[in-house]
């Protein structure tokens, strides 16, 4: 398998309100059915969607500004508010919904991105049913169809899964007694659920089982679940290289090891799972791994990248948000290898 990676930067420029370019001759109205008219001067109505590739979330928390087009020509859409009484916003990778705070006694709710619901020109959020308090951590799992979420007053993890259509609390698991997460990773069947503490412990739950600690001699960087598996990337920092550990919770499950002198700070899976992205972001290096067979390519950073997100189509990342660096991995037996283009605008 090749891989044809395409690069380019966001060109500044504003090209669409909401989710969607209308191109109208005629006026929609909602509620009750107009009178037909047999006017021949009569145009008809259409609306041109427009691609989104992404989602930027604003500083502020108060908007979300849409990426467009195709990976070789994106621009920047209008800003899309977050709905009406909402907190803090929170973007899973692929990003066809976010998980919106609730006001009062708090809770979460499904913002819904990829269709979004609109009632009297207002975003409608479906609440998860048997979630209150407060959300002080949120991790999703590599697809975002789960997400562990952290209350530090209730000293739980609870466990979302059936994400964004169908939501469930599938499991409550208490704080380990050796530390409070600093980091939370969870698996896309939402099964497995594994932490890094402030005591430099990684500790792993089972189908909601309490958190035991692992007799591990790595010291993660950074780790990601691979979709759909159980398998686990491992940036170790005590021995500098990325390890994929099949079936985690297996015991004794052996490391493979992806390549020698690789060891990122940053992670991304994409949507099959069968390829990763690797991101050194403080020496500016990055790679690309076969997840089957391990292969790994370095590719050239053609400019500043600090961070590695899987857009919605779950081949492009973003790679950096200012200025804004989007990546695309096609994977294609006709690719003739790897072609590069972009605009450095800031």
């Amino acid at each position: 398998m090749r891989l044809a990676l395409v690069f380019s930067s966001i060109c500044g420029v504003i090209f669409a309100q909401g989710t969607e370019v209308s191109l109208q001759a005629g006026r929609v109205t909602s509620g009750a059915a107009q009178p037909r008219t047999n006017s021949k001067s009569a145009k008809p109505e259409f609306a041109i969607s427009v691609p989104t590739l992404g989602y930027l979330l604003d500083a502020t928390g108060l908007s979300l500004t849409p990426i467009r087009g195709l990976a070789s020509a994106p621009s920047l859409g209008e800003p899309i508010n977050k709905p009406n009484g909402t907190g803090q916003i929170f973007l899973p990778p692929r990003q066809h919904y976010a998980l919106a705070e609730l006001p009062g006694t708090g809770g979460i709710a499904v913002w819904h991105l990829a269709r979004r619901h609109i009632a009297d020109a207002r975003d409608i959020v479906d609440p998860i049913s048997g979630f209150n308090g407060k959300a002080d951590v949120i991790a999703f799992s590599p697809t975002g169809r789960s997400a562990a979420i952290y209350s530090t007053s209730e000293q739980r993890i609870k466990v979302v899964a059936g994400l964004p259509g169908n939501p469930s609390v599938l499991a409550r698991i208490a704080q380990s007694s050796s530390g409070e997460p600093t980091n939370i990773f969870i698996s896309d069947d939402g099964r497995l659920v594994l932490t890094t503490n402030t005591n430099g412990q990684v500790s792993l739950s089972v189908d909601g089982a309490p958190l035991h600690t692992l007799a591990w001699t790595y010291s993660p960087m950074t780790l990601s679940f691979v979709s759909n598996t159980h398998n686990l990337l491992v940036s170790d920092d005590r021995q500098k290289q990325l390890l994929l550990i099949q079936n985690v919770e297996a015991p004794n499950a052996p490391p493979l090891l992806p390549g020698s002198n690789i060891q990122p700070d940053h992670l991304a899976v994409c949507n099959d799972g069968g390829t990763i992205a690797a991101l050194d972001a403080k020496n500016q290096k990055l790679w690309v791994m076969d997840a089957k067979s391990l292969a790994v390519t370095a590719v050239p950073v053609t400019q500043q990248a600090d961070e590695l997100m899987i857009l919605r189509d779950g081949h492009t990342l973003l790679l950096s948000a200012s200025p804004l660096f989007v990546m695309k991995l096609a994977d294609s037996a006709a690719s003739a290898g790897m072609t590069t283009a972009g605009l450095n605008v800031r």
